[in-house]
């Protein structure tokens, strides 16, 4: 049975009550007071020293992971590989010179980047979008956003996927039971930005990517994955994320027929998801269409798996909607998460909140990617798990809950997200930490 999860209204600190969107009632909530206290400030303060931009002329995926591999022996730690181009993490001043003459590095800087055009392959939108945040970092740019944000997560955000009765037909079909995908938020992680467009085949094509605002999701995507690795390095554990950034015209790929902010998502996505992942070669058939579109998107990121031989994988579509588009689908939802993956939709106007939340946004979806539940009121209502039988950890409790069942409540990302907040202990068992 396809089951969704309904949850409260997502809210900034930058909004108004008055000014924020009209919703259906039942989304209004009173978002609960927060303090912050810090402790995910300190996290990632810690997380940003030493911080070190490299770019680099690799030849594949496996040279730019054979470079980070060397810098962790080295007793470095690469955070993220964007584009196969673009690496930033922790250097120690110590391997400076190992790092330079690394075969491929073409940059090298601890320091803001003022001449973009000095940088190799600053024509790639995911080197510069890396190179805006690398500075970003140093500025003090990300922990000013992190300080002055709270807000409760997105309105309506979670799905579960049906599973298919059509056998596997092929070794390029690996659509298999959910608890199979995305088992722990730990080690290599590869996430595909796919940037949606209209080819006007079916729909007529109203709202074109401009690549300004592509820079902007990609830039404020590291935000958000970022706070996650710092959560992981405070607890102990690392991960090591290689993002990929697909867009037109470059990416012929991600054209399909249809304006998709003119259509509903909940359990329809697989409108324009079906045409891109048959773009890319992944054609297998299903009787019916959500299904296919998993089977599809199943088989492609197992595909970047093998190739990064990686512990989780997932796709993040994202919907251009500029003003004056509207702020959510057709059916009045606008970011949408299969529950444990794998795949989310995400729009450039989430229901019409500020691009500078996109990031920590971003990062309460991915939470759901590792099976972490909402815990705040209405949608929660038990401190037991709230899919029963669902993912890894089918009977993991959600004692933070906004329930009388919980008498000890405390912030985290998935009851209030301020991201000045550590994750709370039960969502990070839930993501496998």
């Amino acid at each position: 049975m396809k089951t969704v999860m309904f949850v409260a209204l997502f809210m900034t600190s930058s909004l108004s009550a008055d000014e924020l969107p009209a919703l259906p009632a039942f989304a209004r909530v009173r978002a609960a007071s927060q303090a912050h206290d810090g402790q995910a400030v300190a996290a990632l303060k810690r997380f940003y020293e030493g911080r070190a931009l490299i770019v680099g002329d690799f030849r594949s995926t496996n040279d730019a992971l054979a470079l980070a591999d060397a810098i962790e022996a080295a007793g470095g730690r690469i955070d993220q590989i964007v584009n196969d181009r673009a690496l930033v993490g922790f250097i120690p001043a110590a391997i400076d010179e190992f790092v330079r003459h690394a075969p491929g590095v073409r940059f090298f800087s601890r320091i803001p980047v003022v001449d973009l055009t000095a940088v190799p392959f600053n024509d790639d939108e995911g080197v510069r979008g890396a190179v805006r945040h690398f500075n970003r970092t140093l500025d003090g740019s990300v922990l000013r956003d992190l300080m002055t944000s709270e807000f409760l997560p997105p309105d309506r955000d979670v799905i579960v996927a049906p599973e298919s009765s059509v056998p596997v037909v092929s070794t390029q079909d690996v659509h298999a039971q959910a608890a199979v995908r995305n088992v722990s938020m730990t080690g290599r992680i590869g996430i595909t930005f796919h940037f949606v467009e209209s080819n006007g085949a079916i729909d007529a094509d109203e709202f074109t990517w401009t690549p300004a605002d592509r820079g902007t999701i990609i830039t404020r995507a590291q935000d958000g994955y970022d706070w996650w690795q710092s959560q992981a390095n405070a607890r102990g554990k690392s991960i090591l994320y290689t993002i990929r950034f697909l867009s037109t015209p470059g990416n012929a790929q991600e054209y399909e027929p249809y304006e998709p902010i003119r259509h509903p998502v909940n359990h329809k996505s697989y409108l324009w998801v079906n045409p891109i992942m048959a773009n890319f070669g992944y054609t297998m058939t299903d009787p019916d269409q959500e299904i296919q579109a998993l089977r599809r998107v199943d088989a492609y990121n197992e595909a970047l798996r093998a190739t990064i031989n990686a512990q989780a994988t997932f796709s993040v579509f994202v919907i251009y909607n500029p003003s004056p588009a509207p702020t959510t689908h057709t059916d009045g939802f606008y970011t949408l998460t299969y529950f444990g993956g794998p795949w989310m939709d995400h729009p450039f106007r989430p229901g019409g909140y500020p691009t500078s939340s996109w990031g920590w946004v971003l990062a309460h979806e991915m939470a759901h990617v590792f099976w972490a539940c909402d815990e705040y009121a209405p949608v929660c209502t038990t401190c037991s798990y709230c899919f029963p039988g669902q993912g890894p950890r089918p009977t993991t409790p959600n004692g933070n809950c906004d329930n009388p069942c919980n008498t000890t409540p405390t912030a985290c990302i998935m009851r209030i997200v301020n991201p000045s907040q550590p994750v709370c202990s039960y969502t990070a068992t839930q993501i496998g930490w």
